[in-house]
């Protein structure tokens, strides 16, 4: 067979291929429940307000230590009454880690040194709603003769529902909260 001959019988057989259709009723189910913008997804009970963003978040409980993650690649990580990782909110993959070592909050931002605090030790606190505690460290950033509170919210049960964190030296607090309480009852 000769070469021109081949090539012809290919092109022939590709376009007669190509014209084909394929329709299957079970194909189409599959697919449809695969794209549809009508999937159901867990909806959050948390919410973090930080730098003008109000992003819903999950919580999720792990040993001794809470991870709070969103749909969209946001994680904060609790942990030993310490924000100590944050990912996500820096717009270019950063990792920002805080270590609290002899009262001293380490500011890492992609393993560099962006800030150190000196803090004092926890205490408790009472806000003027009876059925919320919480705990205050002030924190000072003495380059700057500034400080700072982060703030742990419980209820009566001694259950976390707020948290208020520096999370980068450079700026503000994040909140991270139960939607169940209103902003205003941690307006203290």
């Amino acid at each position: 067979m000769s070469l021109i001959r081949k090539y012809s019988i290919c092109i022939i057989t590709l376009a007669v291929i190509s014209n084909c259709s394929f329709h299957s009723s079970q194909y189409e189910l599959a697919k449809s429940l695969l794209t549809s913008s009508d999937i159901k997804r867990p909806q959050s009970n948390w919410i973090t307000e930080w730098a003008a963003l109000n992003i819903d978040i999950f919580a999720i409980n792990h040993k001794d230590q809470i991870f709070f993650a969103s749909y969209d690649d946001h994680l904060i990580q609790f942990k030993d009454n310490q924000v100590v990782n944050v990912q996500g909110f820096f717009g270019d993959d950063a990792i920002v880690k805080i270590d609290l070592n002899d009262y001293r909050l380490r500011y890492t931002y992609n393993n560099k040194l962006i800030g150190e605090h000196k803090c004092y030790p926890w205490n408790d606190s009472s806000s003027l709603d009876v059925k919320i505690n919480f705990k205050e460290q002030i924190c000072f950033d003495q380059r700057k003769d500034y400080n700072y509170k982060n703030r742990i919210y419980t209820n009566t049960e001694d259950q976390i529902i707020a948290l208020e964190f520096k999370i980068h030296p450079n700026y503000p607090s994040i909140i991270i909260r139960f939607k169940k309480y209103d902003q205003e009852i941690f307006n203290s």
